[in-house]
């Protein structure tokens, strides 16, 4: 599809989603300030959209200058702000995220002055033209104004698309159980990744532009369907958060069996890929314990090429680690422990994830002193994952274990300085 299609369908589907979902009610809770952002937010998008079809830019720009590219600049760089502050109010509190969202705006208002006073500097270079007779379709020399204009609008809105995209991400793996949820997030996440591809390719041309390299590509060849694919992408994944839940209503009450068999697949693919996410840690379990499994592990690849019975085998191999954790418990020293937590605080850590680490941490110290023969210590104060309320709890703390054990840095240090105290213990 060309660059004009794809614009004209990113523009088609934000009408829909502006028709089609709730607005009345959101209209209704206006009053909510991470409400009032997303209307705000999708309102600028619309109108920066509006600006950039051929029958309003000529308009605009009858004053006598390039006034529309400020106006759908700044309307973009709104978009990203207002959005930023949707995400603030629904996961903070309102006062931190008044006060994050105050020192945002100091950083857009910076941005927007930044731009504007470069583009007052250079209003009628071709640079900020539209349509043919403009440099991003045409091609040819920039101006240097003009190229830091347009460097200043993308490092700000690549910034903003890695938070959004983060924080849909986040998001995103809360909201595995609504499908409708998911898939909408995880679109608004790809949609940012054009975003940022977007705003790298643009930053790269306009620093040639400033080294006095004219590029051997027009900037519309590549820009032209990276910003269009975007806002059609993030527009769908909108309408897919808003319409979703009345959609898989409609599906269970007219499709049954058709829903049962998505779901069960669902299930049994989530089940498969827990099992094979607690690998690294069973494995070294099972290689100094060998009693503790049914079946010794074979390798990554025999495990993930394994399809049967996902949800017995997930118990299984949850089972077979709490029996592993308990044997191990009385071998991890409590200084391990505390150093890990240490090591986690200093470098920034939430509180919420040190107990996987510590837990990794005291693991790796354990199962070394099972392969050298160490006596056991007594007194750790290393909890079970046993008090887990449900399978998922389960699941999500032995998978935190598990990957801190396998990546984070922290558990190798405790490793290495046990290591370590015990050679110089024994010289």
């Amino acid at each position: 599809m060309s660059a004009t299609g794809l614009l004209v369908l990113a523009v088609v589907l934000a009408t829909m989603a502006t028709v089609l979902t709730r607005l009345r009610q959101l209209i209704g809770r206006a009053g909510n300030p991470a409400v009032r952002a997303l209307l705000l937010g999708c309102l600028a998008l619309a109108l920066a959209l509006s600006v950039q079809l051929p029958v309003v830019y000529p308009v605009i720009n009858q004053v006598g200058f390039n006034l529309a590219w400020p106006v759908q600049h700044v309307l973009v760089l709104g978009t990203a702000y207002l959005i930023q502050v949707f995400f603030l109010y629904s996961i903070e509190e309102p006062a931190e995220a008044a006060r994050r969202a105050a020192r945002q705006a100091l950083v857009l208002l910076v941005v927007t002055s930044v731009m504007l006073l470069l583009f007052a500097e250079a209003p009628h270079a071709r640079d900020f033209l539209h349509g043919p007779a403009g440099r991003n379709e045409a091609g040819g020399p920039g101006d240097p104004v003009a190229a830091l204009a347009f460097a200043t609008f993308s490092l700000y809105l690549g910034w903003a698309a890695l938070n959004l995209m983060r924080l849909a991400w986040q998001w995103s793996t809360k909201a595995r159980d609504l499908w409708w949820l998911f898939i909408g997030l995880r679109l608004q996440v790809l949609a940012h990744v054009f975003t940022l591809a977007f705003c790298a390719h643009k930053l790269a041309f306009q620093l040639m532009v400033l080294l006095r390299v004219t590029p051997a590509w027009t900037a519309d060849s590549v820009e032209g369907w990276l910003m269009p694919a975007a806002c059609a992408l993030a527009t769908l994944g909108v309408t897919a958060c808003a319409l979703g839940e009345t959609v898989a209503r409609w599906l269970r009450t007219h499709c049954a069996p058709l829903v049962r068999l998505i779901s069960a697949t669902a299930a049994w693919w989530r089940f498969l890929r827990a099992h094979h996410a607690l690998y690294p840690l069973w494995a070294r379990f099972a290689a100094v314990l060998p009693e503790i499994t049914l079946d010794p592990p074979r390798s990554r690849w025999a495990d993930l090429r394994d399809l049967r019975h996902g949800r017995r085998r997930l118990y299984r191999r949850l089972i077979e680690l709490e029996d592993g954790g308990k044997q191990l418990r009385s071998a991890i020293p409590p200084e391990a422990l505390a150093r890990a937590g240490e090591l986690g605080r200093a470098r920034g850590l939430p509180e919420e994830a040190l107990p996987a680490l510590t837990a990794a941490a005291g693991y790796a110290v354990a199962l070394r002193r099972r392969e050298l023969g160490l006596p056991d210590v007594t007194d750790n104060p290393l909890g079970s994952a046993a008090g887990a309320e449900d399978l998922a709890d389960l699941v999500d703390r032995w998978r935190a274990i598990t990957r801190a054990f396998s990546r984070d840095p922290v558990v190798r240090q405790v490793l290495a300085e046990t290591t370590s105290a015990r050679e110089k213990a024994g010289r």
